[in-house]
């Protein structure tokens, strides 16, 4: 009998890939494909969305023009009417996505994703990974379980600690707030991600960030999530202060000064009053 493979998890694979520094096509590339997976994953709450509004605002409508032309509601023998028909068709095809598509798009973005983790490990795309796990996010739990849901926190996971300046500079307040809000929910669970975040946050993070790391630092069940929070507050209050953010908002957060190691202090022999040489 053949032994069956075991497949290695999204964790383990990005874990072993190398950070890539892509060429700008490539990159431009990459983010096209990113943006193209986001959109197809919020299309089927917008077909969604537009089969309510076809139901209701366009039932609506031809309810109102019906009374005011009575002609309109008039078949002609042997022939449907084309009003209705188009618009039976039309919640029928946004009902049908909405319904089909959550079940066929996450085959579909976990074979364009399968084999090619390594491409996307790239600092340079953070920040589209970022905008794509909000889109997920959004859409719920079921296509929240793709193999492309775990790439993505490994790729985050993996990245975070490798971003420079420039690219933490073109975070948005929207995706700094999608970090810290994984960091506030699954402070008790998930601790690689959420230690990898906090240990970040000095690079890329703002005042919302501060807030939330100082709120962690104080109520995390965990010791080493606490250290973590409460060590990334004095160098991300550093560079706040230095790009002259609210200077009496930092203060009136009562941020705690760093426990100091004290060094040993040596004991003293207590001197004699008897002078040396002489017997008591």
């Amino acid at each position: 009998m053949k032994p069956r493979r075991i497949e290695s998890t999204p964790q383990e694979v990005i874990a072993a890939l190398p950070v890539l520094r892509q060429d700008a096509p490539t990159i431009t590339g990459l983010r096209a494909e990113l943006r193209l997976m986001r959109r197809l994953i919020a299309l089927p709450m917008g077909m969604g969305m537009l089969g309510v509004g076809t139901v209701i605002g366009v039932g609506s409508l031809l309810m109102i023009l019906i009374r005011s032309y009575p002609d309109l509601a008039k078949e002609k023998p042997g022939e449907p009417n084309m009003v209705v028909l188009v618009w039976l068709a039309a919640i029928g095809i946004n009902f049908g996505g909405f319904m089909t598509l959550p079940t066929l798009l996450p085959f579909w973005i976990d074979r364009r994703i399968r084999g090619r983790e390594g491409v996307f490990c790239d600092a340079q795309l953070i920040g589209d990974l970022i905008d794509l796990g909000q889109a997920i996010e959004s859409a719920g739990s079921s296509l929240q379980k793709g193999r492309y849901a775990g790439c993505l926190l490994a790729w985050l996971q993996r990245l975070l600690p490798e971003i420079d300046t420039r690219e933490a500079a073109a975070l948005t307040a929207k995706q700094r707030d999608f970090l810290v809000g994984i960091a506030l929910t699954w402070q008790n669970e998930g601790e690689t991600l959420v230690l990898t975040i906090l240990r970040s946050a000095p690079v890329w993070g703002d005042m919302e960030t501060l807030t939330t790391a100082l709120r962690i630092s104080r109520t995390a069940e965990k010791d080493v999530i606490r250290a973590a929070a409460h060590a990334s507050l004095f160098p991300l209050q550093g560079r706040l202060q230095a790009k002259r953010e609210d200077a009496a908002l930092i203060l009136s957060l009562g941020i705690p000064a760093l426990p100091q190691v004290r060094e040993p202090q040596q004991t003293e022999i207590p001197e004699s009053d008897t002078p040396p040489g002489t017997c008591a």
